[in-house]
């Protein structure tokens, strides 16, 4: 994942704060989306096991990394006077 993903992971929370629900759906989503444009295949068995393998530990990692970020825009969206 680039900085173009974090950044606007921080843009999403900054904008809507408190929706951790939607953020770790969105994270979902997004890395699902992410892996199936990598690797050009969209059909039910790449998808399938896709979510099998979130019991490792790089892509617990990565999805973390993803909360993360939501979090941090989260937390400036309270810092920040609006």
């Amino acid at each position: 994942m680039d900085y173009k993903e974090y950044s606007s992971l921080i843009i999403i929370g900054f904008l809507f704060p408190n929706n951790y629900m939607g953020a770790v759906l969105l994270a979902f989503l997004w890395n699902i989306i992410d892996k199936c444009m990598y690797k050009e295949s969209y059909s039910l068995e790449f998808i399938i096991s896709h979510i099998k393998k979130y019991g490792e530990k790089e892509q617990q990692l990565e999805f973390v990394t993803l909360l993360l970020f939501y979090y941090i825009g989260h937390y400036l969206r309270n810092k920040l006077p609006l």
